[in-house]
């Protein structure tokens, strides 16, 4: 009981002491601490609780109760530092030593133990009398130590090797933490993003986003995904965020620069384009190789005929074949040409003063010996004056293209040109008791390189023509059709007073053109396959001022809007169960090439942006994405 005089316990009651003494080992066993004391006179060990079970020596083989056997159980590489600890422990008087050391079990077992002990010297001594300690068993601990020293190498090599750096962002937007390999460097220095509020960082806009997706992943703790752009220096980048739930409080966003993949997706965007233009141009080269020969062969023929034919009967029908192939030759050749300059952007519109009566008159006049016998040419025009300043050959380019097509089509009854003459604006419109077009046919009326009727000798470019000729006059352009009943044509015109009002807002209305390859006074019509209503909201919150948004949440309603809305484009939600927004676009494909079709997904991965370009689309979005990116992405293509 040598041993107990070194706890602070009253030594006047040796039964309390006794009891105190068991308490302290009995708490000291639970927590796995072995208590030992070394008399240095006789380098004997004595133990003072179930020492070797409680730090599992006895597991290996292991029992010493003197320094010599102890050492016999060292490994050799440190029993050296072992006996230095005693010497030293044994001298230095108030203070304790530390040491871990390994001991190995009979059949080469090791067991990592660590050493705290104290000497106990007399007042009057310069050597230690007794020596008492404490033993743990740090085989965990040193394990838990290794994977420590794994992790933080696993993670120091990951953070080097991620392709971005991670963000720490509060619920308020500040910035706590940030993580980036040291090869990376960010506009702002670590010390600098440390505290910064976000807003600082980001754009309005992008900030807006982050803080929205932020406080959502803070309450569903779901995975957030979205990309955004970065404008600096006049230069934009586009990054991605993965946004994830951390700390209380507190988001992880990792965050990498994706400018490689937006650049590779728009130049795939591009020779998507490029292709559909290529082959578009290559099948309307091959019709007109064959329209362009069918009249220049009839002139030729009969031109050889006409020579040797004595009879003035005959020589007057074959003049007339002639001619009339004339006509169409020349109508094709200015078709070619015009389409050539509206591809170029460089149509001309000349304005002047027309007398909008007159224009009709001679309309009337070229037409009246065109019609067919049994149909009616009717006309309905205001008698009193009409001035307007535009070009009045483009107009009359448009009404002959209009009453070309009706008197092609309608073999009886009536061709009706109609003028109305509104406070600000005209309506010419012609209609046709004739064929009429079918209804899968409409959405192709008004598209480039598009012939509804291969029967019907021209280049299909005359509608197209006219839609630009309209539109470049400020004006709008419009067909509806009854198949089997007939149909009508119709495009309106500004009023203009003078000739610097109509130059300056065709202009307008021309530098728009060139620059969305369209313009319309009327607001483009965008259908949207969303079947979530809050999403379609959010896009009509984006796009609802400067578009016509009509929402759909099937892939039927979406093909029946196709028809019944001749929309400007697509928005098609691929992120839908089964499939249906891809399946969507294919269906889409199958009435129209040219129509452009814009795929949102809530998955940012290749595939998923894969699918919707091999089925036809030709731009994909991410959700949830800026106001910008879904502006510029609507704008490339009307």
């Amino acid at each position: 009981m040598d041993a107990l005089k070194y706890f602070s316990v009253p030594e006047n009651d040796p039964d309390l002491l006794k009891e105190y003494f068991q308490k302290v080992t009995s708490i000291l066993s639970n927590h796995h601490i072995g208590l030992w004391e070394f008399d240095t006179e006789t380098t004997g060990m004595k133990y003072l609780n179930d020492f070797l079970h409680i730090l599992g020596l006895d597991k290996i083989g292991l029992r010493y109760d003197d320094l010599v056997k102890l050492e016999d159980h060292i490994h050799p590489e440190d029993q050296p530092k072992l006996r230095e600890i005693f010497r030293l422990a044994q001298t230095q008087k108030g203070k304790s030593q530390k040491i871990r050391y390994r001991a190995i079990g009979p059949q080469g077992e090791i067991a990592w133990l660590e050493d705290h002990f104290y000497a106990i010297l007399e007042e009057d001594s310069d050597a230690a009398e007794k020596i008492i300690g404490y033993t743990t068993n740090i085989d965990k601990t040193l394990e838990k130590e290794r994977q420590i020293k794994q992790l933080e190498v696993l993670y120091k090599a990951m953070n080097e090797a991620q392709p971005g750096f991670i963000f720490v962002f509060d619920d308020k937007f500040f910035l706590r933490e940030v993580f980036m390999p040291d090869s990376m460097t960010l506009l702002h220095s670590m010390k600098e993003l440390i505290g910064m509020d976000g807003r600082h960082i980001y754009s309005p806009e992008v900030s807006e986003l982050l803080i929205h997706n932020i406080h959502g992943c803070l309450k569903d703790g779901q995975l957030r995904e979205l990309e955004y752009p970065v404008e600096l220096n006049n230069l934009r980048f586009y990054y991605q965020a993965r946004i994830v739930p951390y700390k209380e409080n507190m988001v992880l966003a990792m965050i990498q620069d994706i400018g490689d993949r937006i650049r590779r997706v728009e130049e795939l965007v591009e020779v998507r384009k490029q292709e559909e233009s290529n082959k578009m141009k290559s099948t309307f080269l091959a019709n007109m190789s064959h329209e362009i020969r069918t009249p220049l062969n009839a002139i030729i023929g009969f031109s050889e005929i006409l020579a040797a034919e004595d009879d003035p009967e005959n020589r007057e029908e074959f003049i007339g074949i002639i001619r009339k192939n004339s006509d169409l030759l020349l109508q094709i050749i200015n078709d070619i040409l015009d389409i050539s300059r509206i591809e170029s952007g460089k149509i001309e519109i000349n304005v002047r003063e027309i007398d909008i009566n007159a224009l009709i008159q001679d309309v009337v006049e070229v037409h009246n010996m065109r019609m067919k016998p049994d149909v009616e040419f009717i006309v309905i025009a205001p008698t009193e004056p009409i001035r307007t300043y535009s070009d009045s050959n483009r107009i009359k380019q448009v009404l002959f293209n209009f009453l070309s097509n009706a008197i092609k089509h309608t073999t009886k009854g009536h061709i009706i040109l109609r003028l109305d003459a509104e406070k600000e604006e005209l309506c010419f419109s012609v209609s046709d008791s004739g064929s009429g077009i079918p209804e899968d046919k409409m959405p192709y009326l008004f598209q480039r390189f598009e012939k509804l009727n291969s029967f019907v000798q021209g280049t299909g470019l005359g509608l197209v023509i006219s839609k630009n000729l309209v539109e470049h006059m400020g004006g709008r352009i419009g067909a509806s059709s009854v198949y089997g009943e007939g149909s009508i044509f119709t495009f309106t015109l500004p009023i203009y007073t003078s000739a610097e009002e109509a130059s300056v807002a065709i202009s307008n209305h021309t530098i728009t053109t060139n620059r969305s390859d369209s313009s319309d006074s009327r607001k483009k019509r965008i259908v949207v396959l969303e079947p979530n209503d809050e999403e379609f909201n959010a896009v009509n919150d984006i796009l609802g001022s400067n578009y016509s948004l009509s929402q759909t949440r099937t892939k039927s309603e979406t093909v029946d809007l196709f028809v019944s809305e001749k929309p400007d484009l697509f928005l098609i939600n691929i992120s839908i169960p089964q499939g249906e927004g891809v399946e969507t676009i294919k269906k889409l494909r199958e009435f129209s090439i040219t129509i452009p079709i814009i795929a949102m997904t809530t998955h940012g991965n290749y595939i998923d942006q894969e699918f919707a370009f091999k089925a036809g689309g030709n731009d994909v979005v991410l959700k949830p994405f800026t106001s910008s990116r879904l502006r510029d992405a609507i704008v490339a293509y009307i």
